[in-house]
């Protein structure tokens, strides 16, 4: 028969194991409910809740994908559509020309001699690469003597032999790399083995910055056209520039993008750009940099207005992704 005192002892080793497991169940609780609110951050993004487009991460922009059972279509072009070939160039501006005659009659099986009457069938023709495909030009700078002092002058070499690459191999890297974000090393490989034109990764490098240099002129035009557009549509994200951290700034403009690459993430930038007084529409995500500026040039321009832009007036639009943040953010709230 069990003693009362060791049913106690008993009882009390249960009570301690139990408030031991309450504890542990309680931390676990806890834990469990970090994690899940860890994981419902983690799905979050710019389509399904209000957080702003420049957070989304590298997992967030998959494409949306169609699922192959609910297309039943066959790959390539469908039943209807219109057929895209490549037109054949002129004949004065193909390089070579080549024509393939019948060896025999197809009816009687003659011999031809060569001396048959032929008529054009048809025509088709085929790109290839030369086996030079770049054309080399060696400048060559000379000294002068002149008859009457003596003296020796030289011949200065243009800026544009910079990097040694003529025109169309400069558009063609920065198209590589800018445009298509091919790495330099990739751009140096193909320039090396498909145009055989021997070139360091530094001289593509050089090549990228005097095209740059080149475009300078241009995308200035384009910058002091900016204050001149009725409607902008403006945004700024995050960008790494030269291994520290800035901001990339997109004016959107009816005809062409404008991209301002600044240190600041600040009213300053939209002073620098668009000057002091811009009398069109902006539209934004309403972030304070946009509010600020825009309530600054109602002080100069006039009083400040959310209705349609007019003469004179900076007028602030929200953009569609901002109502579209706005309205998720709504349904969060009253779910």
């Amino acid at each position: 028969m069990i003693s009362i005192f060791g049913s106690k002892k008993r009882i009390q080793d249960l009570e301690r194991e139990i408030s031991f497991l309450r504890e542990q169940l309680q931390k676990a609780n806890e834990k469990i409910s970090q994690l899940e609110e860890r994981l419902a951050q983690s799905l979050k993004n710019s389509r399904n809740s209000s957080k702003p487009p420049s957070s989304d991460g590298p997992q967030d922009n998959k494409p949306t994908t169609i699922s192959k059972k609910a297309d039943k279509r066959k790959p390539g072009g469908q039943p209807g559509h219109p057929g895209h070939s490549r037109k054949l160039l002129p004949e004065e501006q193909v390089d070579c020309f080549q024509q393939f005659r019948p060896a025999q009659c197809g009816h009687c099986q003659r011999i031809f001699d060569g001396r048959e009457e032929t008529h054009l069938l048809s025509r088709h023709q085929q790109y290839e690469l030369k086996d030079k495909p770049i054309q080399v030009t060696e400048s060559q700078c000379l000294e002068a003597i002149c008859p009457q002092c003596g003296g020796k002058s030289r011949g200065d070499l243009p800026g544009e032999w910079r990097s040694g690459l003529g025109t169309n191999l400069l558009a063609l890297t920065a198209i590589l790399t800018a445009y298509r974000r091919v790495p330099r090393r990739v751009v140096q490989e193909l320039l090396s083995t498909v145009l055989q034109l021997p070139i360091s990764l530094g001289s593509v490098q050089a090549a990228v910055e005097e095209a740059g240099d080149a475009a300078g002129p241009v995308a200035e035009e384009l910058r002091r056209q900016l204050p001149q557009e009725a409607v902008l549509n403006i945004d700024e994200t995050g960008w790494r520039c030269q291994g520290k951290k800035a901001w990339l700034w997109v004016f959107v403009a009816s005809r062409f993008v404008y991209y301002w690459i600044d240190p600041k993430r600040h009213r300053a930038v939209l002073d620098q750009v668009l000057g002091e007084a811009f009398a069109g529409a902006l539209c934004s995500d309403r972030w304070a940099a946009y509010l600020s500026y825009l309530r600054r040039h109602a002080a100069v321009l006039g009083p400040f207005e959310t209705g349609f832009a007019g003469h004179g007036r900076a007028d602030q639009k929200p953009c569609g992704g901002y109502l579209l943040q706005k309205s998720l953010a709504a349904g969060e709230t009253n779910v």
